[in-house]
């Protein structure tokens, strides 16, 4: 329990570090509140989220997907290389091809509203993570949407559709969420 809660505070101390960055002048925040700072938040987001066991067994790795957004892809697979979460490493694929995205555990979406909603509607109800900072994402059916509020990188999540495709969000990321 005590190793959990380290991690839950060391998760939380990340966000906020990282939030706190986003706001800084604003040739450092466009460095720091893009690709990297979104890419910190997805890690964040595998580490507080609990899939079925016949999604992800022990030791399987655990595979975070991106559709139309090669720089999330490429910031990604930078921030993740070498990382487990919970004993599973973590594998990083950008893909558009509608078979391939049931296999993802956690699914990042950008590009048009239109394509990300064709995106979701490919893996609704699948235990996947649906996240994207397309304008009312959780409303249409994604899980998380990452949004700036007052000038930081917030999220909302949509826990409804969470426990529709059976997936547990830690209620401390839940505490963390806001709406946009």
């Amino acid at each position: 329990m005590r190793a959990a809660a380290r991690r839950w505070r060391r998760g939380v101390f990340l966000l906020a570090i990282l939030a706190l960055m986003s706001t800084s002048r604003v040739g450092r925040s466009q460095e720091v509140a893009g690709p990297a700072l979104k890419a910190a938040f997805l890690f964040n987001f595998v580490k507080f989220t609990t899939w079925p066991v016949d999604v992800l067994p022990d030791a399987a790795p655990l595979l975070m997907c991106v559709v139309n957004d090669p720089a999330i892809g490429q910031s990604l697979s930078s921030a993740v290389r070498g990382r487990a979460v919970l004993g599973h490493e973590i594998r990083v694929m950008e893909t558009d091809a509608p078979s391939a995205l049931r296999a993802c555990h956690l699914l990042y979406v950008s590009g048009t509203r239109a394509d990300a909603l064709k995106t979701v509607a490919a893996v609704r109800n699948a235990p996947v993570l649906t996240v994207s900072d397309v304008q009312a994402f959780t409303s249409a059916g994604g899980i998380a949407q990452l949004h700036v509020q007052q000038g930081q990188l917030r999220f909302a999540i949509a826990p409804d559709t969470a426990r529709a495709a059976r997936l547990h969000i830690s209620s401390k990321l839940l505490t963390l969420a806001r709406k946009p």
